[in-house]
């Protein structure tokens, strides 16, 4: 077993080499999710009639983002994300009803772009190759 995790992590050093343009394609990627996350708050803002301008967005954002690392120490998330903003609610201008309400209608959109995604995935016709893979002999 031993060799077998010496090899893979060889193998692995061996492709993980990331070029400057691959840094910044990833560093740009990385850059439109978070801007989508943005717009995606300031549109769960509006649809829950509440004012939406740019600091309060990023604000309620940070809120949505620490409740996400707090969540990592609670089994499954449970709960995290909708508490967070809960207990914020004051600082953010928000009752604590609308505040649960804004983070499951943000939770509802992640699950329906995941199940679109998903769909897409199966539904459309794929390559099947083994560009990118590395095999490990036992």
């Amino acid at each position: 077993l031993i060799k077998r995790l010496e090899g893979f992590g060889l193998a692995f050093d061996a492709t993980a080499g990331a070029s400057a343009a691959n840094l910044a394609r990833s560093l740009a990627w990385e850059s439109a999710g978070r801007v989508t996350q943005v717009v995606q708050c300031g549109v769960a803002l509006a649809a829950i009639g509440q004012a939406s301008g740019l600091l309060r967005i990023l604000v309620v954002r940070g809120a949505l983002i620490l409740g996400s690392a707090v969540g990592d120490f609670i089994p499954g998330q449970l709960g995290a994300t909708e508490a967070t903003l809960v207990l914020g609610a004051g600082t953010l201008g928000l009752t604590a009803a609308t505040a649960a309400t804004l983070a499951l209608l943000i939770h509802a959109a992640q699950i329906l772009l995941g199940l679109l995604c998903a769909g897409l995935t199966v539904a459309l016709p794929g390559r099947q190759g083994t560009a990118g893979r590395v095999e490990v002999a036992p």
